[in-house]
């Protein structure tokens, strides 16, 4: 586990607990951040005219003061990130937002810090924060007894395991924060933002901005010319005849008016990080009994409530004909279970793949060519114009998200517009080619990564290496009805360690 703030704490005690110092702000950094994986924008060929001209869940918000900057300000904005998300789920009217929020000392109090007489974050913070929502979770704040925020109090064992625990699915990063173009730049965090708030997942934003944004008491920032650190918020939506994101400090409801300002989109150049969460379906229940056991020996237990519904998928492969545009090619599906195409296809011709699958499944996509050289071609591995690699999260976070290979080249105009550019892949030997998609309820990196290993020069027996990789974490198949002219699935609730593979076999000559 890791963490990367800046939050330093001076030491002395009022009633309530202790007060935070400036010296406690959270820390840049620019590299723990780009190691965050990116989250998956595509959305259809139109997504840009799904995007309706304004947004708001500022209902389901909870806007209960605190006193919150820095790293608290970091824990207690994730907290009221994850409230909203739940209260949009669960339907919840005002009364329940406030009685069922999350704590914002939870994770504050959770995360390491920098040394034992300190506040501050340590510098990984990100990425500790990352796994401590997923492994451990957030707790309401009427079950956790502790009102304040404490450098070094860690809650205990009893305690995690006697209360309802809600983990996350994935924290994934929504933008470059160093890109060179700066119009673009706006452009882009516009765009991704929109988007994730369209799928009803709040924002959590660090931005860049001087100590007088802590105590706004107007219904817009302005960016003022003084010594700028970072800050946490939450955008809860946003007005394209404002051309503003509406956001929410964790401060609550003394902050701005009623808990809420405008930050415009000309301001995005102050946006820093920002993330998108995917919360588990389900939470892990408290337990009635927890042994005791030493410190450093105890582990958490319990297993999340969270039970999957059925699950789709489907890919589709295009050829590209002779006047350039995309055709689907026609399938069948074989005895032994895998796709081959009607016809072999000539050595240079040219193809798209795109696939999708049910909201928060996991996707990934494995190609081996005629002389068994395997790749990953999902998730995406790039490096950006500023030198920065970017890895793509396999989470497809909603329904109507794609994944094409090869990946389009994305472009982002100043008004917040994407617009793509397709590319193909090549059929560049004569032989066998296999491609292979594999969906899944839950991460699957090691797997994948020992399967491409395993296929590295080997292409005639990859049904067979496939096998031997997953075996008994391939779903039966009389659980799975596969279209016997198109390549999708439908599968019943499968339990979690089941896995479902989509095989295509492309012949070419």
């Amino acid at each position: 586990m890791r963490i990367l703030p800046f939050f330093l704490f001076s030491l002395f005690h009022v009633a309530f607990g202790q007060a935070i110092s400036r010296e406690a702000e959270l820390e840049v950094n620019d590299s723990a951040y780009h190691s965050i994986e990116v989250a998956n924008m595509l959305f259809g060929a139109e997504g840009n005219a799904a995007v309706p001209k304004s947004f708001s869940m500022r209902m389901y918000c909870p806007v209960s003061p605190i006193t919150a900057t820095g790293g608290l300000g970091w824990s207690a904005a994730i907290g009221k990130a994850m409230s909203i998300q739940v209260g949009i789920e669960r339907k919840w009217n005002r009364e329940q937002t406030e009685k069922y929020a999350f704590s914002p000392y939870f994770l504050f109090d959770m995360l390491p810090k920098s040394s034992p007489v300190s506040c501050k974050l340590q510098k990984d913070w990100m990425r500790q924060t990352q796994d401590l929502l997923t492994k451990v979770g957030i707790v309401r704040l009427a079950d956790y007894r502790e009102k304040a925020a404490d450098c070094h109090r860690q809650p205990s064992m009893e305690l995690l395991n006697g209360v309802d625990r809600f983990r996350i699915r994935a924290m994934t990063r929504l933008f470059t924060s160093d890109q060179i173009n700066a119009q673009q730049s706006i452009g882009q965090k516009q765009f991704v933002m929109k988007r994730s708030l369209g799928r009803k997942h709040p924002v959590v934003l660090c931005m860049l901005a001087g100590e007088a944004f802590e105590k706004l008491k107007t219904d817009q920032w302005v960016p003022r010319a003084s010594a700028q650190e970072l800050r946490t918020v939450v955008v809860t939506g946003y007005d394209d005849q404002k051309q503003a994101f509406e956001i929410t400090h964790p401060a609550g409801k003394n902050w701005g008016r009623g808990g809420f300002a405008w930050l415009r989109y000309a301001d995005l150049a102050y946006a820093k990080y920002a993330f998108e969460i995917t919360m588990e379906d389900g939470l892990v229940p408290a337990q009635k009994s927890v042994a005791q056991a030493p410190a450093r020996q105890q582990t958490l237990t319990g297993n999340s409530t969270s039970k999957h519904a059925a699950m789709r998928g489907s890919l589709q492969l295009n050829v590209v004909n002779e006047q350039g545009a995309y055709v689907p090619v026609i399938l069948n599906l074989h005895a032994d279970g895998y796709y081959e195409t009607g016809r072999g296809y000539d050595v240079q011709s040219q193809f798209r793949l795109v696939g999708s699958a049910t909201a928060s499944s996991f996707l990934y996509v494995v190609g081996v060519d005629p002389e068994g050289g395997a790749q990953l071609h999902y998730p995406y591995q790039k490096k950006t114009d500023a030198g920065v690699t970017e890895h793509s999260s396999p989470l497809l976070a909603e329904a109507g998200s794609e994944v094409v290979i090869p990946e389009p080249v994305l472009h982002y105009e100043a008004n917040g517009r994407q617009t793509r550019r397709e590319q193909v892949f090549i059929k560049e030997q004569a032989g066998t080619d296999w491609l292979l998609a594999i969906y899944s309820a839950t991460r699957r990196d090691r797997e994948i990564e020992s399967l491409v290993e395993k296929l590295k020069g080997h292409s005639a027996d990859f049904p067979l290496r496939l096998q031997q990789v997953f075996g008994e974490y391939l779903a039966p198949k009389s659980l799975i009805n596969f279209d016997k002219e198109h390549m999708k699935f439908v599968a019943g609730a499968l339990p979690e360690r089941f896995v479902v593979p989509i095989i295509l076999k492309l012949e070419g000559h």
